[in-house]
């Protein structure tokens, strides 16, 4: 029958895979996200403007790094909780676990935040390319405007027509200039609160090594004072091996000078 600190620690190890595969599950569902964002954020047409479902993407993925990253920062505490996984291999294999969580998910942030990047010159790109489309459109009007006054233009519209037109594709153009600078801006905050969990993550995967380093110093410190200790003990016992036979030795000689005590002088 086993002991309760045998059933105890069975439970904690149940406990410590349930929930660390569930963070392995949680970053595989972020990088298929992360791979449907790259081929939305690399489309490039000033027709075809997938802003909505990036957006929708990035707060999602947003999101669910900070679970996994507490989640993860939770799995490492529990894990860090005395003889819970009993033996050192248990306690190494789980370490080592952690440690994976953790180079997994900053390799997520990471990759994020190249897809960020990535999103944000790409709405830089088209807002340069719409401002100069309007830009030159406005111009070309202004030239008409100046060549053929009062004269009907396109479909038998006026220029007076065709400037409001252009005046309300001006406002369009300047309020889908304004959309992108404000998206670009959310991306910036979101990038910096993204390097807030990176380096989050980072120094746990450097805690996890000090710790990991520190297990091999007293290792190797453990074998040092072993190595000495056999040592001594080769000392003492050469040392007491020298004064058993001097012991001996003179042993002799007493047994000698009886003999010879005996046999000649008495």
């Amino acid at each position: 029958m086993s002991s309760p600190g045998t059933l105890r620690r069975k439970g904690s190890q149940t406990k410590f895979a349930k929930a660390a595969g569930a963070i392995m599950h949680g970053i595989q569902s972020v990088s298929v996200k992360l791979e449907r964002m790259t081929k939305l954020a690399k489309k490039k047409s000033l027709f075809e403007d997938p802003s909505r479902n990036i957006q929708e993407l990035r707060f999602v993925v947003k999101e669910e790094i900070t679970r996994l990253s507490d989640d993860i920062q939770a799995l490492q505490n529990f894990q860090k909780q005395g003889d819970t996984f009993g033996g050192r291999h248990s306690r190494d294999h789980s370490t080592a676990i952690v440690k994976d969580l953790q180079i997994k998910l900053a390799d997520t942030t990471k990759n994020f935040q190249g897809i960020l990047a990535l999103r944000t010159k790409n709405l830089q790109a088209q807002a340069s390319r719409r401002k100069r489309y309007g830009d030159a459109r406005h111009l070309s009007l202004r030239k008409r405007e100046v060549n053929s006054f009062g004269k009907l233009g396109p479909e038998g519209k006026t220029h007076s027509q065709l400037m409001i037109q252009e005046q309300q594709r001006s406002k369009a153009n300047e309020e889908y200039l304004m959309s992108r600078a404000e998206t670009v801006q959310d991306i910036e905050r979101m990038l910096n609160e993204l390097g807030g969990i990176y380096e989050k993550v980072l120094n746990m995967v450097q805690a996890q090594g000090e710790v990991a380093l520190n297990i091999h110093d007293n290792l190797v410190e453990t074998k040092e004072n072993m190595d000495s200790g056999v040592l001594e003990l080769q000392k003492l016992y050469e040392s007491v091996s020298s004064n058993r036979w001097l012991i001996l030795k003179v042993f002799f000689v007493l047994i000698l000078f009886a003999i010879f005590f005996t046999v000649f002088v008495a």
